[in-house]
């Protein structure tokens, strides 16, 4: 049964109804996401002994970048929603045109977790290539959820990942400076990022 939007995001900001729609007009994401807030930081590691490097969105793009997840999806799938300008970026920084490829699929599974996809096509991705940039370790965004400062309009909040069961996702990168999520162990459930 399909969940209602309005009411898992008013469950999931603690009590904070949602005031808008944002309509995002790709066909690799799925129809209704649930927003868990506007992106500010993607940490990520090269390798499991590098030292963690941060990917900012300027304040100028924070309010039109959203973390949303997939309600419908088992285990709540987490997608990111960038402008043009933030797309224009990553690919400068991430995307090398003659660097090597991976499907989601593939990269998934290399990550392992809940959100790796198998051979029988569970929890199955789009088919999108992408280029890895690092192990997934932290991500910060911004809402307001019942009990932030209301002054403030909300609140930073930081979800490290694998913070219980060790398995990370992979950040990859694709050809139009999407930002892609693979793998993983993270769930969503009221009211926050879970693993």
């Amino acid at each position: 049964m399909p969940i209602n939007p309005k009411t898992r995001y008013k469950n999931w900001h603690w009590g904070i109804p949602s005031t808008k729609v944002v309509q995002w007009k790709d066909p690799d994401y799925p129809d209704e996401l649930i927003e868990i807030g506007r992106l500010a930081e993607l940490h990520f590691k090269r390798s499991k002994a590098a030292p963690s490097q941060i990917i900012n969105v300027s304040r100028e793009y924070i309010n039109r970048s959203h973390v949303a997840f997939d309600a419908n999806h088992k285990a709540q799938r987490i997608y990111l929603y960038t402008p043009t300008e933030v797309r224009r970026a990553a690919l400068r920084a991430f995307w090398n045109p003659r660097g090597q490829r991976y499907t989601l699929r593939e990269l998934s599974r290399m990550a392992g977790g809940r959100h790796a996809d198998t051979a029988q096509g569970r929890n199955s991705y789009p088919d999108v290539e992408v280029q890895p940039i690092g192990i997934f370790t932290d991500i910060t965004y911004f809402t307001h959820k019942k009990g932030d400062d209301d002054d403030k309009g909300g609140s930073y909040y930081i979800h490290e990942f694998g913070e219980e069961s060790g398995i990370r996702p992979i950040l990859a990168v694709d050809a139009a400076g999407r930002f892609w999520i693979a793998g993983g162990n993270y769930t969503c459930p009221n009211p926050g990022i879970t693993d």
